[in-house]
């Protein structure tokens, strides 16, 4: 309860600021209550008819409880990017591919927008559908759950540090997300990225952002996430007085 006061304060903050709340879902996983990175398979388990799906519905009941309470001073709900079961593509959370089959994450998926929608009347949410770093316009979409159940294409793409080569294939990947939420109807974006401990004041600028606006298609993306600053020896962007 104490935690679910300080997130509202933020979001709301942020949003009276001007700005876009996103929240990218870690949930733990639902067969042993340890966190995302416990790789115990549970997706069969909470899809309908599994052992855990009414825990799972429990879990959503909250998230619902939690969304439906953010609004601004004028009591207009505040709109959030939800970016769940992200970096499927990859087998290092229990959502992961190794984990469950395609039909299965992709029935998990559309099986929490419509709980959200339907069901508990979450109407704020755009949701986003962020793979780790792939290498094909097929491996993008391998698991993908429709249009009508997304509605950001974003990537997850790590930089380890200062490689044109890496550049160059974040560009290729971002080009494929850019035409393909064009010719859907979606926002793009570069959903995760960042570095661990940033080099200097100009790797941003250097490394990611410029490369992307001289680029006349990866530039239409809509924006750009890094991940979190959790202290200063744990931290993906600058932080005051870096």
């Amino acid at each position: 309860e104490g935690n679910d006061k300080k997130y509202k304060a933020h979001i709301i903050a942020a949003d009276e600021r001007g700005g876009i709340n996103t929240f990218s879902w870690h949930l733990f996983n639902p067969v042993t209550g340890k966190n995302f990175y416990d790789l115990t398979p549970a997706v069969p388990q909470i899809l309908p008819g599994g052992e855990r799906h009414d825990q799972y519905k429990a879990t959503l009941d909250q998230l619902a409880a939690f969304t439906l309470d953010l609004k601004d001073k004028d009591g207009v709900p505040i709109p959030v990017i939800f970016r769940p079961f992200h970096e499927h593509t990859g087998s290092w959370f229990w959502w992961g591919r190794k984990f469950c089959t395609m039909e299965e994450y992709k029935a998990l998926w559309r099986f929490t927008v419509e709980y959200l929608r339907d069901v508990k009347g979450v109407h704020q949410f755009l949701y986003a559908y962020s793979p780790d770093k792939v290498g094909s316009e097929k491996g993008y979409f391998e698991r993908y759950p429709g249009d009508d159940f997304v509605d950001v294409l974003g990537l997850d793409n790590y930089l380890r540090g200062e490689n044109p080569k890496e550049t160059e294939a974040m560009l290729v990947r971002l080009r494929m997300v850019v035409a393909e939420a064009e010719k859907r109807g979606k926002i793009a974006a570069l959903t995760e990225t960042g570095l661990e401990g940033v080099i200097d004041k100009d790797w941003f600028t250097r490394v990611i952002l410029n490369p992307i606006k001289k680029d006349p298609v990866t530039r239409r993306i809509a924006y750009m996430l890094v991940w979190r600053n959790h202290s200063d020896t744990h931290h993906f962007a600058p932080y005051p007085d870096h």
